[in-house]
């Protein structure tokens, strides 16, 4: 199906805010709605409106309509954002909101009289599923960002690790870093004055080690990201889920492509370390993205199993 999108942008200072969020979000929707057909419709036109100081369509609030070209079997749908809510999104992030219109849009719009028994579902399926793909891939660009310089200066030191975990949070918070090696443990375990048996306490804590949140001179370059995404309040208990899912999917994904770049190291050194994402307090899943990342027939990963992991019933 042929789609396009053209912006009407209501003042100069919007353009320079948001032109190349409709430039990204025109390339989106096209990639998304390349497989997509629907009875009765050949052809999609979109035209976002977006209010500034000349002009403001709809000054009170966003508003959608439709126009049906049956003979041309084309469908117009016409997006107008008040210049009030324009200015109120936020300036790094104004291509998710462009996109976050044109869905708003896609979803309210009340198709007319002569479009019946049309129906947007397949549309809005294939955009969600590509805005899906880019959330992810973008913050898997970015959780390797922030994590290869992280990783360099951790291993710098020669130490034997066993250890490395990417750390999020219930809340979905942007992930840290913490780590162990031999040498952090005998180190620890001689400063408890409990004996050798803290050992077992200590192993596989990442609360506990010297090396939590390592690096966050780059990690923390990932906590306004991570906050700007959709929170519970915004999405409900089952979306909010979803979201969850996709940034723990993200930071796998990252923890993988690093272990590709050799940035856990090779041969010996990287079977003998467990590379862990792991959402804390602890849960069953940390097992399934702890088995993905690691060679399941490694002594490190027995072990971890044995000792360490949360596993159903």
């Amino acid at each position: 199906m042929e789609v396009s999108l053209t912006a009407r942008l209501g003042g100069p200072e919007v353009g320079i805010l948001f032109l190349a969020g409709v430039v990204h979000a025109r390339k989106r929707l096209k990639a998304a709605m390349g497989g997509v057909s629907l009875v009765g419709l050949d052809a999609m036109d979109i035209t976002l409106h977006i209010g500034g100081s000349i002009t403001d369509i709809s000054p009170a609030e966003p508003s959608v309509d439709a126009r049906y070209f049956k003979q041309q079997r084309r469908l117009k749908i016409f997006v107008s954002i008040p210049s009030a809510e324009a200015q109120a999104s936020p300036q790094e992030d104004v291509g998710r909101r462009v996109t976050e219109w044109l869905v708003h849009g896609l979803e309210s719009v009340v198709l007319p009289r002569s479009a019946a028994g049309m129906t947007l579902g397949p549309v809005l399926s294939a955009f969600r599923r590509d805005l899906k793909t880019e959330d992810v891939n973008g913050l898997v660009d970015l959780v390797c960002k922030s994590f290869r310089p992280a990783l360099l200066d951790l291993f710098r030191g020669g130490e034997s690790f066993y250890y490395c975990t990417f750390v999020v949070t219930g809340e979905g918070h942007a992930p840290f870093l913490s780590a162990w090696s031999e040498e952090a443990l005998a180190r620890a375990v001689d400063e408890s004055g409990e004996g050798p048996e803290v050992a077992a306490d200590l192993r596989w804590s990442y609360a506990d080690s010297p090396y939590v949140d390592f690096g966050s001179e780059y990690t923390e370059k990932l906590r306004a990201p991570f906050l700007a995404r959709p929170s519970l309040q915004e999405l409900g208990v089952d979306e909010w889920e979803k979201e969850i899912e996709l940034r723990m999917d993200a930071v796998e994904q990252a923890a993988r492509q690093l272990d590709a770049e050799g940035a856990f190291g090779a041969g010996q050194r990287r079977s003998r370390l467990l590379v862990a994402v792991e959402s804390m307090p602890p849960v069953p899943s940390n097992v399934d993205r702890v088995a993905r990342l690691n060679d399941t027939n490694s002594d490190i990963f027995k072990q971890w199993l044995e000792e360490a992991a949360e596993v159903d019933g």
